[in-house]
């Protein structure tokens, strides 16, 4: 029996074409799952499943902790001015991280800029990068020529940090939603 007897319609080229569509789609649907999976693993890698927002945000002693401990470090000339505004800034990004579910460790100003466009808590997100943006100086500018960052000490940095966590609202509306449908179940 001849396949051209079966489906008369369909020559050779049709067939293939039709095998390399089907293979082309499962490519595609396999790189989309591929990367959904990674993008998952590299959230859960941050987020600690055993400390959910509600647990991290009343837990925040251990956080106050770490930035005491940057400040004294400092000030027993363990680590340089940089260091410790640059660890101060990697705590404010961590923490926020942490809340969100939102991997912001290596987001640039600018990208912390767009996320008050995207997220529901816009005075967090106000507050974030005004956080951010005020240790970028110290982080990365020349201490000769930038005033602010001439000006600004360890102790007012871990302050700026403290304020930002201290003030962040994980509630925001989709929080909200989630616990009341939680609540409703």
């Amino acid at each position: 029996m001849n396949l051209s007897n079966i489906q008369p319609h369909l020559d050779n080229h049709m067939l293939y074409a039709i095998v390399i569509c089907i293979i082309a789609i499962t490519i595609c649907f396999s790189i989309c799952i591929f990367y959904l999976s990674f993008r998952t693993k590299k959230i859960a890698k941050l987020v600690d499943s055993s400390s959910p927002s509600h647990k991290v945000d009343s837990n925040k002693s251990q956080w106050r902790k770490s930035i005491d401990s940057i400040v004294d470090d400092y000030n027993n000339n363990l680590i340089s001015h940089d260091e410790a505004c640059a660890k101060l800034a990697s705590i404010a990004r961590k923490y926020v991280s942490l809340l969100t579910g939102k991997d912001i460790t290596t987001f640039t100003l600018k990208e912390l800029s767009s996320l008050r466009n995207k997220w529901n808590n816009k005075i967090g997100a106000d507050k974030l990068r005004q956080t951010i943006t005020a240790l970028y100086p110290c982080e990365f500018a020349d201490r000769n020529i930038n005033n602010q960052a001439q000006q600004t000490s360890v102790e007012q940095a871990a302050h700026w940090v403290l304020i930002l966590l201290e003030s962040w609202s994980s509630n925001d509306r989709n929080s909200k939603r989630k616990s009341r449908r939680n609540s409703k179940i």
